[in-house]
């Protein structure tokens, strides 16, 4: 495997006041949980391989912030950790 775009994310069109927990769950199922299995699995492909890269196509989307929607701001600082280039 030579590279990974995590591309899949969700956002649920509500106010972090009338969000359910149900909708906190569902947004940390795809948007964290889904990006951190499928980048977890590509590594396991490209560290025996010495080579690969891992692209997150919403990263600058997590930069812009939403009024009232703490669903992007609590997310964006853990896709942080791992979007950075090293």
């Amino acid at each position: 495997m030579g590279i990974l775009v995590n591309n899949a994310g969700i956002i649920i069109n509500k106010l972090m006041v009338d969000m359910t927990l149900e909708d906190c769950g569902r947004i940390f199922a795809v948007n964290i949980r889904g990006v951190f299995l499928h980048s977890r699995e590509a590594m396991r492909a490209m560290i025996p391989n010495g080579t690969g890269a891992i692209v997150d196509a919403g990263y600058w989307q997590w930069k812009q912030s939403v009024v009232g929607s703490g669903q992007c701001s609590g997310l964006r600082g853990y896709r942080d950790q791992y979007s950075q280039p090293y």
